[in-house]
């Protein structure tokens, strides 16, 4: 799976929003298995409740982690607001603004949405656990508490590798439910020794 500059990965021609599936436009190494299950709409395939939905739906409206992603190989940073704008039973409708600062280049912003029903049609040969993990092959490493802002949270260690034109890249993941989005931080050391390294610096729940 593919990371891109919102730290969503892909696959199943889906996005992952804090290691879970969501449906959009992105392409991956198994997007014909999710396709496949959208072009036959006919076929009997079980509805299941989204793993995002379930996650963003334990959060009152407005909720929102915000990160910063920094590089040893370049100077630019990183802003990503992950934030739940809109909930329905149908789903619910979750907002990314990130904003790129540096020293050479102009700061931008730019912003997306997605739609995240409430079920989908599990794909023929998967498991709903897999579109729990942050990578196909993430495997559990250890546990570990990070604090946010003061606040302590519980986090899961994930770490994989995914392959690039450089070589293999190692990525480990720190996932926990209490944080919107789920990711709390996240490392990737490319196979030249530079890290990328994305921290969650702010979490926002709103009284219901």
């Amino acid at each position: 799976m593919a990371v891109n500059s919102c730290g969503i990965r892909t696959a199943l021609g889906s996005a992952v929003l804090g290691g879970l599936l969501v449906a959009c436009s992105s392409c991956g190494p198994r997007e014909n298995v999710f396709l496949d299950a959208e072009a036959n709409p006919d076929r009997d395939l079980p509805l299941v409740t989204h793993p995002v939905f379930e996650h963003w739906n334990r959060f009152p409206k407005g909720s929102l982690s915000r990160s910063v992603r920094s590089s040893t190989a370049a100077s630019e940073q990183v802003t990503t607001v992950r934030r739940l704008i809109a909930k329905q039973p149908g789903g619910v409708v979750i907002e990314h603004v990130v904003t790129s600062s540096g020293a050479d280049k102009p700061t931008s912003e730019t912003s997306q949405t997605f739609d995240i029903p409430s079920t989908f049609p599990l794909p023929d040969g998967m498991k709903l656990s897999q579109f729990e993990l942050p990578a196909l092959t993430a495997e559990e490493v250890g546990t570990e508490t990070l604090t946010i802002a003061g606040i302590d949270f519980a986090t899961t260690i994930y770490r994989w590798e995914e392959s690039t034109e450089a070589g293999q890249m190692e990525i480990r993941y720190w996932k926990s439910v209490d944080v919107p989005g789920q990711m709390v931080k996240q490392v990737s050391k490319s196979p030249a020794g530079y890290e990328m390294t994305e921290v969650v610096t702010e979490v926002v729940v709103p009284a219901d």
